[in-house]
């Protein structure tokens, strides 16, 4: 079975792709255009974490567009270990990723952190 899998980074619309960051002459994300917005989540842990998305989906998000940005998320995380280890802590980071960031689940989002 094979996974089909993205790269989360500050460019665009997780869901549908479409551009949601103002970039700088060096090609770094800097601010979110008027399309795009950031919302809320709160995770199995009880954590809570922020992503960002078009105005559109946000409006439109159902349980399955959670369930795959998660799973994106997860990916990504994992690729930005691997290739981008930070420092010496590289085993302290694997560890983390394999007991704790491959379990987490989003149980509740919402447009703003209180509502969580």
């Amino acid at each position: 079975m094979t996974f089909k899998h993205k790269i989360l980074t500050p460019k665009d619309c997780p869901v549908c792709e479409k551009i949601i960051y103002v970039f700088d002459k060096n090609g770094k994300a800097v601010a979110l255009k008027d399309n795009g917005m950031t919302f809320w989540v709160k995770f199995n842990d009880e954590t809570t974490g922020e992503f960002a998305i078009c105005r559109e989906c946000f409006s439109t998000l159902t349980q399955d567009n959670i369930d795959k940005l998660m799973s994106d998320q997860i990916y990504s995380w994992g690729n930005e270990i691997l290739n981008y280890p930070v420092g010496n802590s590289f085993f302290k980071q694997l560890s983390w990723y394999i007991n704790t960031a491959v379990h987490l689940r989003i149980v509740k989002w919402n447009k703003d952190k209180d509502g969580l």
